[in-house]
C-alpha cells in the first residue's frame, strides 16, 4: 500500500512556474541600512533597570519584623497551682468525640484505554478513573479537625456503541 500521493504533470508545471512576489523597495532599503549600521542600539544599565528588586527583602523583613511585634505574647508566668484548665488540648483522661462533616471524591485523572470485545458481548470501552476521597472529622466546638485523603484507581467498563 503505497501512501505517496499520484503525479500530476499539470500540477506540477504549474508549481515550477509560479515564482515569489517582488520584495518591497522600502523593505530592502531598511535591510540594507540595519546591515551596514554598526552603532549598537542604547541599554539602559543593569543596575538601573533593576533598582526595584531590592524592595523584595526590604518588604518581606519588615513584614516578619511587625508579625513579630505585633503576635500576641504567651504568658507562662503564672505558678502551677493557678494554672488555668482552660487549654483546649485533651488530656489523657479525655477522649476527643469527632463527627464526619464532609466527604468529597474528586476525579483527578481518567484514562481512556480503548475498546475491549468480550466473545458473545458487545465492545466496551475501558476507562481508567484516579480519584481521591476526601474525608473531614471536627468537635463540636470547632477546635479540632481532622482532615483524611485516600486516593484509588477505578476502571470502569462503559458499552460502546460502534456505528
Amino acid at each position: 500500500m503505497n501512501n505517496e500521493p499520484e503525479f500530476d504533470p499539470t500540477l506540477e508545471s504549474e508549481l515550477r512556474q509560479i515564482r515569489p512576489a517582488k520584495m518591497d523597495e522600502a523593505l530592502l532599503e531598511r535591510i540594507s541600512h540595519a546591515a551596514t549600521d554598526h552603532s549598537p542600539a542604547p541599554q539602559s544599565s543593569t543596575w538601573r533597570s533593576r533598582r526595584w528588586l531590592w524592595l523584595v527583602p526590604f518588604t518581606a523583613a519588615t513584614a516578619i519584623v511587625l508579625a513579630l511585634t505585633l503576635s500576641p505574647q504567651k504568658n507562662d508566668d503564672q505558678p502551677d497551682g493557678t494554672a488555668a484548665k482552660s487549654s483546649n488540648k485533651p488530656t489523657k483522661e479525655e477522649t476527643i468525640e469527632l463527627f464526619p462533616v464532609s466527604r468529597n471524591n474528586q476525579v483527578v485523572e481518567a484514562i481512556n484505554e480503548g475498546i475491549i470485545h468480550i466473545e458473545g458481548r458487545q465492545p466496551y470501552r475501558s476507562v481508567r478513573m484516579q480519584v481521591v476521597d476526601s474525608y473531614q472529622w471536627a468537635q463540636p466546638n470547632g477546635v479540632t479537625r481532622v482532615q483524611y485523603q485516600v486516593p484509588r484507581e477505578e476502571r470502569l467498563l462503559v458499552p460502546a456503541t460502534i456505528y
